[in-house]
């Protein structure tokens, strides 16, 4: 479809605006088709996190459609804020953002089971609805095949492939949320395709009955909703306008917890994986060679028990060597310009108080701050370095049983690092800990962490009092920056056994149940 041919068919409707939700998994690459589509430059980083509101923005060109950058989330069942905000805005519920008319879902195809879990919940909702095959590069590297008519057969939605960095499927991704949203006639209804037990699917008939009866829901996503409703805590506070409708949800829950002596929420996601593992096989034609790619390869060096946790120590101690080594000489440069520029205040202007002021004020305590900015931009750099490379991810996969062992959850490592340049983006990366007890606790201990702020204060005390090489220097600040981390790790600690304390940390609800000691969503 040329650009003509786009303008012409929403010539009649121009006047209305399109809300397309992008919604995935966080590092499924769709912040990049986001910034592809609209032509924006936002923020992408491959660990969770990073998109820590919802962005809205128009498709590039002249398009009436305006799309939504969610946060990246594992499932509909809200356990985070993250996940409460995207289920908001999918349901109509958000107060300040329309209902989308379509989503575009988008979803890494080398991690395509867990991925479609929360595509299928999407596409039981009832909107129109647009898959984005995200990735489809490393799935061939990696030797497989996806058929995507068969994919699109299954699940009941357009499937594009593209491959975000570089811009392919842009055109027909673009094409098929214009069709979306130009298509008059309301989709019918879907049958869900897979089933539950006699008595699972009897509440479900009754709860997504109730959600009709109350408005919430219409005939396409009654059935969506009541199966999030199964899946979530259904307890209402005082007040709460829906507490008619969580207190059935809770019964529900309870008289299938006592039939089936089981979790609902277990149940649900146990028969929506095992469709999902069948829809896989069937579509994704596997090497019977696997092959390794560098990635991997690397993986088995810097996620290892031992050699992990010595790389680990090793970047770090070079990253802080870098910031004393490599900042020196200008640093020296940056001193040299401040004496001489208080030697021409000196000498042109006259003795008193001006001069007192400009010299010994002015220059002086902003050059005190100034010197110390070649630190500040290195240490920076280093942190981009490593955010880009991905060793950020790696790192917190390696930290995570440390993690546990304190107290404090395996995704806190990347708001606690994030702390090591500012608390605030630290504390907004603990968002995405489901868990409020560890959420409040890595917010807590977040500003225990050196921070960018107190660098020149650490470097200014080593110069002045420790007249050392820069190895020692270096050697030193390591230490400082150790001592902050182990007093955040023990005030963790406490508090999770005396403020914060709470049963176990279950894992999630949406891990595969493989049966295995590890999942492939948490680690866990």
């Amino acid at each position: 479809m040329t650009d003509s041919q786009a303008a012409a068919r929403f010539a009649p409707c121009h006047q209305r605006v399109f809300h397309v939700a992008v919604a995935g998994n966080p590092n499924c690459g769709k912040t990049t088709l986001f910034n592809a589509l609209t032509g924006l430059r936002h923020k992408v980083g491959n660990y969770p996190g990073v998109t820590v509101e919802k962005r809205e923005a128009n498709l590039f060109g002249d398009s009436p459609i305006r799309l939504l950058d969610l946060p990246g989330i594992y499932s509909l069942s809200a356990r985070s804020p993250d996940e409460a905000i995207s289920q908001d805005i999918l349901l109509g519920r958000a107060a300040d953002t329309p209902r989308p008319d379509a989503v575009l879902l988008v979803a890494d195809a080398t991690a395509l089971e867990r991925n479609l879990f929360l595509a299928s919940q999407i596409i039981e909702l009832g909107l129109p609805t647009v898959l984005a095959c995200n990735m489809m590069d490393l799935l061939k590297q990696a030797g497989h095949q996806l058929d995507l008519d068969k994919l699109s057969s299954r699940l009941g939605v357009p499937v594009i492939p593209t491959i975000g960095p570089r811009g392919q499927g842009m055109n027909a991704v673009r094409e098929s949320l214009e069709a979306a949203c130009l298509s008059d006639a309301p989709s019918p209804p879907r049958r869900r395709a897979w089933t539950l037990s006699e008595s699972a699917e009897r509440e479900v008939r009754q709860i997504a009955a109730l959600v009709r009866e109350r408005g919430y829901a219409d005939e396409r996503s009654a059935d969506g909703a009541a199966l999030l409703l199964l899946s979530e805590d259904s307890k209402a506070g005082d007040g709460d306008p829906e507490a008619p409708l969580r207190l059935a949800v809770h019964e529900a829950q309870e008289r299938l917890a006592r039939e089936c002596g089981e979790d609902v929420t277990f149940e649900l996601t146990a028969r929506r994986y095992a469709w999902l593992r069948e829809i896989v096989d069937d579509c994704l034609n596997r090497s019977v060679e696997q092959k390794r790619s560098m990635n991997d390869r690397i993986d088995q060096v810097l996620t290892h028990r031992v050699w992990g946790k010595l790389c680990f120590a090793l970047v770090m101690g070079a990253l802080f060597y870098g910031v004393f080594a490599l900042a020196e000489p200008l640093m020296g440069y940056i001193q040299e310009g401040i004496g001489w520029l208080q030697n021409q205040i000196t000498a042109k202007v006259s003795p008193g108080l001006l001069r007192d002021l400009l010299r010994d004020g002015v220059v002086a305590g902003v050059g005190a701050v100034v010197a110390f900015f070649p630190q500040i931009c290195i240490l920076f750099l280093f942190l981009a370095l490593l955010e880009d490379s991905g060793y950020m991810a790696r790192a917190a996969f390696l930290m995570n049983r440390l993690m546990s062992r304190v107290g404090l959850h395996g995704k806190s490592f990347i708001p606690l690092l994030s702390s090591h340049a500012c608390a605030i983006p630290g504390i907004l990366a603990a968002r995405t800990i489901e868990n409020p007890r560890d959420r409040l606790t890595t917010i807590l201990v977040a500003p225990l962490m050196s921070c960018s702020a107190r660098l020149p204060v650490y470097t200014l005390l080593i110069a002045a009092a420790l007249p050392l090489g820069a190895t020692a220097k270096a050697g030193v600040m390591f230490t400082m920056y150790g001592l902050g981390i182990v007093t955040a790790f023990v005030v963790a600690r406490v508090l999770k056994g005396t403020l914060l304390r709470g049963p176990a940390r279950a894992s999630s609800l949406n891990c595969r149940p493989t049966g295995s000691r590890t999942c492939d969503r948490c680690s866990g």
